[in-house]
């Protein structure tokens, strides 16, 4: 009985360790492991709010970095801008100051003092510099316009091209329609008597357009019609062959 007994008890002992077990592994189970997941969960997503926010933040300081920079290049691009126009105008003076000296001395050839007065910037110059400018120019460039336009039809002549087209651009800078467009015909024919017909092409087409019913625009009309194939000329002369044949049939 006390045997039996004890091996009975010993039994239960067994049977609820057993128990004891299972309600542990499913406690476990059904209470602490979903907790654990639900936590670890809550840290991840935590993480992920967090390394959005840095990433963001970042994004953000990106962006006004970019922005100062930006506004760096602009204000360094005016300031380099400023200081360009100032220093031209400050040559500019400087350059109608040292000819008014020679202008009224007389020292200085009026070709070289016209090549100065090219390189000033007139409307960078006050009222004073201005009207300085203007009284000198005045004065000199007819007189050096005429000089380098007989010149560059002497150099035409003799086919000297280059030479020519270095006085009638100068020409140009000062007075681009010199002589009624004459100047800007003489240009013209000089590209082409050097080979360069689009850029003659263009000027004869700016003289038309701009010298109209000048003997300077004649011409240059009558350059591009022999281009195209004797233009009005060989019409006018077919026109009158067509009448000659026409008035011999009727005899």
């Amino acid at each position: 009985m006390s045997s039996g007994y004890k091996e009975s008890a010993g039994l239960h002992t067994i049977a609820n360790i057993a128990i004891g077990l299972v309600v542990g592994v499913a406690v476990m189970w059904f209470l602490i492991l979903p907790a654990v997941t639900r936590s670890r969960q809550q840290d991840t997503n935590e993480d992920i709010v967090a390394f959005s926010d840095q990433i963001a933040e970042q994004k953000a300081q990106i962006s006004a970095l970019q922005t100062e920079l930006e506004s760096y290049r602009s204000t360094s691009q005016e300031t380099e801008n400023a200081q360009a126009t100032a220093s031209a105008t400050q040559e500019s003076y400087e350059i109608v100051m040292n000819i008014w000296d020679h202008f009224y001395t007389g020292d200085m050839g009026s070709e070289s003092m016209v090549e100065e007065l090219l390189k000033v910037n007139a409307d960078s110059l006050g009222t004073v510099g201005r009207d300085t400018f203007d009284e000198m120019t005045e004065a000199l460039y007819p007189q050096v316009c005429a000089s380098l336009y007989a010149a560059a039809g002497e150099s035409f002549d003799v086919a000297n091209y280059e030479t020519a087209i270095a006085n009638l651009e100068q020409v140009m800078k000062m007075d681009e329609g010199y002589n009624d467009g004459a100047a800007v015909l003489l240009l013209a024919q000089a590209y082409e008597g050097s080979g360069e017909q689009d850029q003659a092409n263009v000027l004869y087409q700016k003289i038309i357009e701009d010298y109209p019913d000048t003997d300077a625009a004649a011409t240059a009309q009558e350059a591009l019609d022999e281009q195209n194939g004797g233009g009005a000329g060989d019409e006018d002369d077919q026109e009158k062959d067509t009448d000659t044949a026409d008035a011999g049939t009727e005899e």
